[in-house]
């Protein structure tokens, strides 16, 4: 080998080598499934180092080192631009993020190949979540409007929890970011209480009236629409608890907690 030979091959062992510090540590900060193996996002380009997008998750990108991908998040405020002229973490404001939406469905399959035990925030709700090690289809349809028609994988928090990419769990929504995803707090924003009523969105009158909301409610108790027999208690707009009078009583007044016969 040449003194020029040997001298690119220590540069680019010298680069690399800073890219993987560079990369983990910032990934070790990340909300997001660090360990989550995308390679095949790197079987495109031959060169042996290039940056591009996550195609179904505009929060963050993949560093490809020689075929090997290194999946980074972009800082809490910014979202990965992926254009002809930028490809770089930008302010959220200025990132169009259409292109992940509905995205994951089509790499759910070569994803869960790699990673049978990796759970996925879906892109659509902050509730929702593809777990891998499901054996057969989830329990929700792609969209309301779809029917019977399920997606592989796909699965819902109960009520009000939230999915956590950081832990892979279900939790309470106040250890969860959403960033740029939909943050449901109603029960109808919820696919499990939709489908109690066949219901296509969370606008559906069958379900806001078994389930009401608490959205732009403050903390306490309030009284449900057309149930003068019950009283719900509202948490960071969530409906938390109800209290309900005894057949043939209800509530004094709308801001009363005692029952009365009427």
């Amino acid at each position: 080998m040449s003194s020029n030979q040997s001298k690119a091959s220590s540069l680019f062992s010298l680069l690399l080598i800073c890219i993987l510090h560079l990369v983990t540590e910032v990934t070790s900060k990340s909300y997001y499934h660090s360990d989550l193996v995308l390679d095949f996002l790197c079987e495109s380009r031959s060169i042996p180092i290039f940056v591009r997008d996550v195609p179904w998750d505009c929060t963050s990108y993949v560093v490809c080192v020689q075929g090997q991908a290194i999946h980074t998040q972009c800082p809490a405020t910014k979202l990965f631009s992926w254009t002809g002229q930028v490809s770089k973490c930008m302010p959220s404001a200025e990132v169009d993020t259409s292109r992940c939406k509905g995205q994951i469905c089509g790499y759910i399959t070569e994803i869960c190949k790699v990673n049978p035990t990796a759970r996925i925030p879906c892109h659509d709700s902050c509730s929702r979540f593809l777990d891998c090690s499901l054996s057969s289809a989830g329990t929700l349809p792609s969209s309301a409007n779809e029917g019977p028609q399920f997606v592989d994988y796909l699965l819902e928090c109960p009520y009000p929890l939230l999915f956590s990419p950081a832990t892979g769990a279900c939790q309470h929504h106040s250890f969860v970011t959403c960033r740029d995803k939909f943050e449901p707090k109603a029960p109808c924003d919820y696919a499990q209480y939709l489908q109690l009523y066949n219901c296509a969105d969370h606008g559906c009158n069958d379900c806001i009236k078994h389930h009401p909301s608490c959205l732009q409610l403050s903390d306490g108790v309030h009284p449900v629409p057309l149930r003068p027999d019950v009283m719900m208690k509202c948490q960071q707009e969530r409906t938390v608890d109800f209290i309900t009078c005894p057949p043939g009583y209800r509530f004094a007044s709308r801001n009363a907690s005692n029952c009365v016969r009427f």
